[in-house]
């Protein structure tokens, strides 16, 4: 290879790199931009995660469906549901039909459980749906405690816009969600299909997770809808 032939291989080289960088950066920018939510609202007053989550039963909540490719779904409200608490834990889920309609599991917390000298005792993890909690002997608060002031919560977004909070809410965050816990049933591929919320704070195992439709999200001060 000759000089000349060398140095138009290399400016060649430098001409492919740069394209592919203005390209992943353009990329990238207009992600962020397409994924970042939109507040609609500035909050002024704190949030307090000691308080227990707000439970209505509201009668004659109307349903409501989703449709998403294979997936025909009817969506039925059983109460109103407002939770403010720290985030422990977050999964995100890519398969199977529930993740087409519950893409994000968060693990909250209320009440002491939020007091920051708690980490030293307990450890929270996520896997398959289901949330797992160890504490350690010296544990100054009980069981029952734990139990009754945290919870898995199966979180649908309402829009894309709450779907974006989701994604930008992070492990430590505290945040308030307002909503309504709900019942499902439908077909996924001509199969049937269903998944059941508990309404109960006191209940653990199978079926003991929230299953709620998120309609407007908190997240420090600012409010989505």
């Amino acid at each position: 290879m000759t000089i000349q032939n060398y140095h138009q291989s290399t400016s060649y080289i430098r001409i492919v790199v740069i394209i592919i960088v203005v390209i992943t950066a353009s990329i990238l920018t207009a992600k962020y931009f397409l994924e970042k939510p939109i507040s609609v609202e500035e909050a002024s007053t704190p949030l307090n995660p000691l308080e227990n989550p707000v439970q209505n039963e509201v009668q004659d909540l109307e349903s409501f469906t989703f449709n998403k490719g294979n997936l025909l779904l009817l969506i039925f409200p059983q109460a109103e549901y407002e939770v403010t608490a720290k985030v422990v834990s977050k999964k995100r889920y890519h398969y199977g039909w529930g993740s087409k309609i519950v893409p994000y599991d968060f693990a909250l917390v209320w009440g002491k459980l939020t007091e920051p000298e708690m980490k030293k005792f307990i450890k929270y993890s996520q896997m398959r749906r289901f949330y797992f909690y160890k504490y350690a002997q010296n544990c100054p608060l009980k069981q029952d405690y734990i139990r009754e002031h945290s919870a898995n919560n199966h979180l649908i977004p309402a829009n894309k816009n709450i779907l974006n909070v989701f994604k930008k809410i992070k492990k430590g965050d505290i945040i308030q969600l307002w909503g309504y816990l709900v019942n499902i049933e439908g077909t996924y591929k001509g199969k049937d299909v269903n998944w059941r919320t508990s309404t109960s704070r006191r209940d653990t195992g199978n079926g003991a997770c929230e299953l709620m439709y998120v309609e407007k999200v908190r997240l420090k001060n600012q409010i989505y809808r």
